[in-house]
């Protein structure tokens, strides 16, 4: 943990120049790498701390996956269309190179713990329509054939319950100061 710690320094320096740079390859890169660390700080501990489950490392593989297949299907000019990162918990928070790739990326998690059973969906929540921000011709997909290795990511028992729901959002613009005046309590209020 101290080593961890000691490192949080450059890891944040890292992340921050990976933005400044506009480089998404090596914010993936260090943001699973450190979220790897983190969780593995946390099994190293006394007692283990477990927030990962099942899933979650099904959703670690089946990234490091997608980057596999993305990283040919572009002859390895970028490296990663999406990486992950944990947070006190097992759900996975993914971010996506780019809006035209959210589309692929839902499809492919469906596929990997649905699988060809038309009858189950994994719900996806897209309350800001990132699915349609970017015209269907536009949209990236990869090559569907030998998706065998996809399908065994996810072994049979958790294909119906493993995900439970996929919330799509992005970034904001960032911390705002705001005014915000707090009125005093009145103890004579009038009861409703």
């Amino acid at each position: 943990m101290k080593e961890r710690l000691r490192n949080m320094r450059a890891v944040n320096s890292l992340c921050k120049k990976a933005i400044d740079d506009r480089d998404f390859d090596l914010l993936c890169e260090v943001m699973m790498k450190d979220s790897n660390q983190l969780h593995s700080v946390c099994l190293d501990s006394w007692p283990p701390i477990h927030y990962l489950n099942d899933t979650s490392f099904r959703i670690i593989d089946l990234v490091h996956l997608i980057n596999d297949k993305f990283a040919t299907a572009n002859n390895h000019y970028f490296k990663y269309m999406c990486g992950y990162t944990f947070h006190a918990g097992p759900n996975a928070a993914i971010l996506v190179r780019h809006p035209r790739y959210v589309d692929c990326i839902v499809k492919l998690i469906e596929d990997a713990f649905v699988g060809t059973d038309t009858n189950l969906k994994v719900p996806c929540l897209d309350p800001l329509k990132l699915r349609e921000e970017c015209p269907p011709e536009t949209r990236f997909s990869l090559p569907r054939a030998n998706n065998d290795k996809l399908t065994e990511i996810v072994p049979s028992h958790l294909k119906r319950d493993g995900i439970k729901q996929i919330i799509l959002t992005k970034i904001g613009g960032g911390a705002k100061i705001t005014e915000f005046k707090i009125e005093p309590c009145h103890e004579n209020r009038s009861k409703l």
